[in-house]
């Protein structure tokens, strides 16, 4: 785990949620948390500087952050004593911001879902509450029985004479090509963490957990499209970031490109030996065959690995007849959509 020494030689916004999570996680007295906080007062006030910039609260993500800082100055006022002109100016802005923000007091609900609040996840709890659930999905892939989580449907040349729902183009065109540009909401970290731990609380809290990738055809692309993904999912999920214990060392041509059923799908990967006895989370973006979810599998599992749990952004439809009923299989891409 970050120090608080580590972290004050950083700069980012998320500096200010991982100092409060180490102070506010120790079994301490009010007043040497206050004293926690002075010592820490003015990479605090650097950080929520950099969320007050800010022009408009434009989406719920942002308007939990500076609510978030706002009540933290609030709630320990007395720490930054020493920094009065700052911590008024500051304090002033977010609290205008907020006021500003009546769109998305809506977004505020009464919390059903306790999120452990020593992990920074627990800042968005009143947004978790929107998330559905992921759904699960199981199927043969070479004689062997994979289990998958996915978060949509896939439209693709098998199933446009079926998902002729507007949402299934949306899906398509508008989150999974852009998230392969890199580009994505960020609302799709905190779902994905939110899933997480709804489902795998009791694995989260064993330990010895890391959130990895399946590589893209090329080391690029798997920068563009997970790197900075995998390390906020981690971060609100407090688990170890594992983007470089998979990594791809020789690209190879994309799947679209050749015969999905001639690619060796673990040509060019590198393992780390330290995923040994470790739980890995393995995120995909999409999945049609299934197989590479099978070949990486059954590598982690030669590793030593002690659990796998495989998660994809969106599963290929085209199977005709064995999946969801229609309105049931739009209304579960729309819930979810729509938060993005």
């Amino acid at each position: 785990m970050k120090t608080l020494e580590k972290i004050n030689s950083e700069s980012s916004v998320e500096n200010v949620f991982t100092i409060m999570q180490l102070i506010e996680s120790h079994h301490i007295s009010n007043d040497d948390r206050i004293k926690q906080v002075r010592n820490n007062a003015e990479q605090i006030l650097k950080g929520v500087s950099a969320i007050s910039d800010v022009e408009t609260i434009n989406n719920p993500v942002v308007y939990y952050q500076v609510n978030y800082c706002y009540n933290l100055l609030q709630r320990y006022i007395g720490a930054f004593n020493h920094h009065t002109d700052a911590y008024n100016s500051i304090s002033i802005e977010l609290r205008e911001k907020l006021i500003s923000a009546n769109a998305f007091k809506s977004t505020l609900s009464s919390s059903t879902l306790t999120i452990d609040p020593k992990l920074p996840l627990s800042i968005y709890s009143d947004l978790c509450q929107r998330v559905p659930m992921a759904r699960s999905y199981t199927k043969w892939v070479s004689g062997e029985k994979i289990s998958l989580d996915y978060l949509f449907d896939y439209r693709s040349s098998y199933s446009m004479n079926i998902l002729v729902d507007p949402i299934f183009k949306s899906v398509s065109e508008d989150f999974i090509y852009n998230f392969k540009e890199g580009e994505y909401s960020e609302m799709l970290p905190i779902i994905l963490a939110t899933h997480i731990y709804k489902k795998y609380k009791n694995v989260l809290d064993k330990g010895n957990v890391c959130l990895c990738v399946i590589p893209s055809s090329t080391k690029d692309r798997s920068n563009l499209r997970f790197k900075a993904l995998i390390k906020k999912v981690s971060y609100l999920l407090s688990i170890e970031n594992g983007f470089d214990l998979i990594t791809r060392s020789k690209d190879r041509k994309d799947s679209r490109e050749q015969n999905k059923h001639s690619i060796d799908v673990l040509d060019g990967v590198n393992f780390d030996a330290k995923l040994n006895g470790k739980t890995v989370i393995l995120l995909d973006d999409v999945t049609t065959m299934g197989t590479s979810i099978q070949k990486f599998d059954q590598k982690l599992k030669q590793l030593g690995v002690n659990q796998a749990i495989d998660i994809v952004l969106a599963k290929t439809y085209y199977v005709i007849g064995t999946n969801l009923p229609m309105p049931e299989l739009i209304k579960a891409n729309k819930d979810l959509y729509n938060l993005l």
